[in-house]
């Protein structure tokens, strides 16, 4: 049985705990390429990454070259969109994304997804004055 519809990897605006660890399109990309040789995965599947951030890396080099294997790989970059809520009714899942600049909601389907979410400081640390939100 062919497994179809994309896959999500989605990284919370920063500073957020595990900034720069949590991008594993590339490696979700290898599995699903494995799965379409073996005929688990349906051909037109595809990896998309989605943030809020304008990037993938806050350092300019390593962000171009995310960017430059992504291109190569198929990986669908979508920079600049929020997760702002995920419904699943059971026989589709669907993802609405806000665009940080317009405003503009649009929804994706999608059949997994690996979603890292938002960070907050613990209260007892923004109570003593060590940090700030």
């Amino acid at each position: 049985m062919l497994s179809g519809g994309d896959y999500i990897n989605y990284s919370p605006a920063a500073p957020y705990k595990g900034e720069g660890t949590d991008f594993y399109s590339l490696y979700y990309e290898s599995l699903m390429r494995q799965d379409k040789l073996l005929g688990t995965a349906a051909a037109g599947t595809k990896i998309q990454y989605w943030s809020p951030n304008k990037y993938i890396y806050g350092f300019p080099y390593a962000n171009e070259v995310a960017l430059e294997e992504c291109h190569k790989r198929g990986i669908e970059v979508n920079l600049g969109w929020e997760m702002i809520s995920v419904r699943d009714d059971g026989h589709s899942k669907v993802a609405v994304f806000k665009n940080v600049d317009s405003g503009e909601t649009i929804e994706r389907d999608f059949v997994g997804a690996n979603v890292n979410p938002p960070s907050r400081q613990h209260k007892f640390l923004l109570d003593s004055g060590v940090c700030d939100s």
